[in-house]
């Protein structure tokens, strides 16, 4: 979790985004933290929808080969980056 991360460096004397960038990795897009973050991750809602709407599919037709289900992850931009450009 990178809120404690923007006290200490706060602390040291440097501010975020201004003086560095915090990101995240694997998070929950769909939970709200104390300090918005940017963060790369998959919604958990739409984890569940996608297997809840699988299961369905094979409980109703259970002859159906079993299927690899991926979720490409999504990038969140929020207040712990700032654009270099």
């Amino acid at each position: 979790m990178p809120s404690p991360l923007c006290f200490i460096l706060n602390k040291l004397g440097l501010s975020v985004p201004n003086d560095i960038s915090i990101t995240g990795f694997n998070s929950d897009l769909d939970s709200a933290l104390p300090i918005p973050f940017t963060s790369m991750g998959i919604s958990k809602k739409r984890y569940g929808e996608a297997a809840v709407y699988h299961l369905m599919q094979r409980i109703e037709r259970p002859e159906m080969p079993v299927r690899r289900i991926q979720l490409a992850p999504e990038m969140y931009i929020s207040e712990t980056t700032r654009s270099l450009l």
